[in-house]
């Protein structure tokens, strides 16, 4: 009997040692991806799902199933892992991994707004970021409820709103979450500037104008006199003229940007073409930078009326209508 329990308990004591020796092996041991592996765990996703996802991408080995399991659950893991897209380096050992899916760090991706981007080409670029799709992504920049609730106020969209910026996102980044960021950015970028403002105009008017600056000239030491230009003839009740009013016009219209502009264009009205009108149009027609904004909160105090574009970039400004002329025929018409 006595050799009996004594045999027993000898391979106990082996099975104990075999099992501590496999558990330090188990800990010690690290993944083997020559490359970097992204695992992603959905939302909901339970913690045999994510050993089952780990077992498919050879990130653990069948073997260690059971071990992993056990880690898991010893350690309060099993409850504790976050949705993510996970980025795995090589070399990771058991508990590293645990802490990783636990930590929500999911893989980060980046998209670029451009100042003067208009919202048809920020709905493409979501789309292309798999945010969501371009119509849906418009939708929802013209939903009345949504627009509202972002800028407190009634208007037709989010155009002018939707801040040029390098934003980070994740594959479960949502589209109102990045829209909403996108819009804070615009209202902070305003409201950073505002006390210094040299107009009476609202803040919905300052964007509209904001836009049109942003449009015209790509120079940056050139949009304060723009802007001079724009509030010079706001003031002696002159139209705007400006040519990007009327592709953003015919935009709206039909969902494609023109790539020229016709005389029946120029003659066409619309809420947005100001060859028809005087004053800002009904809405911004691209999305301002800060600079772009702050030119609109703090034009120049030159008395330029004109301007027509040199061919380089910047333009050559005019007080005088005959000084216009000149300044066309010899910068566009003998081109």
């Amino acid at each position: 009997m006595k050799n009996k329990i004594l045999i027993i308990l000898s391979l106990l004591i082996i099975a104990a040692g075999c099992l501590g020796i496999k558990t330090v092996l188990f800990l010690n041991q690290e993944t083997k991806n020559d490359i970097l592996e992204i695992v992603s765990i959905n939302k909901g996703s339970s913690f045999n799902q994510l050993i089952k996802t780990l077992l498919i991408q050879k990130i653990i080995k069948p073997s260690d199933k059971l071990s992993f399991k056990i880690l898991g659950k010893l350690t309060g893991y099993d409850k504790k892992i976050k949705a993510g897209e996970y980025e795995l380096e090589s070399g990771l050992k058991p508990m590293a991994l645990l802490s990783l899916f636990s930590s929500g760090k999911s893989k980060m991706y980046k998209m670029l707004i451009v100042e003067g981007d208009n919202m048809y080409e920020v709905a493409e670029k979501l789309s292309q970021a798999k945010i969501a799709t371009k119509e849906k992504a418009l939708s929802l920049m013209k939903n009345k409820a949504f627009v509202k609730g972002l800028l407190g106020e009634e208007k037709i969209s989010l155009e002018g709103y939707l801040y040029p910026e390098t934003y980070s996102y994740t594959r479960f980044t949502t589209l109102k979450e990045i829209i909403n960021l996108m819009v804070k950015q615009s209202l902070a970028a305003y409201n950073e500037m505002k006390a210094e403002s040299k107009t009476s105009l609202s803040r919905h008017e300052i964007i509209i104008l904001a836009s049109i600056i942003e449009k015209e000239t790509g120079v940056g030491y050139e949009r304060p006199l723009i802007a001079s230009v724009f509030y010079n003839r706001l003031k002696k009740d002159m139209k705007l003229q400006t040519d990007p009013t009327i592709l953003y016009g015919m935009l709206h219209e039909t969902g494609v940007m023109p790539t020229n502009i016709r005389k029946k264009d120029i003659l066409k009205p619309n809420k947005y073409n100001t060859y028809t009108f005087r004053g800002l149009p009904i809405g911004p027609i691209a999305n301002p930078g800060f600079e772009a904004i702050k030119a609109a909160l703090m034009p120049d105090t030159a008395e330029y009326f004109y301007f027509v574009s040199k061919n380089d970039g910047s333009h050559y400004f005019s007080k005088t209508y005959k000084e216009h002329n000149e300044a066309v025929r010899k910068y566009q018409l003998r081109r």
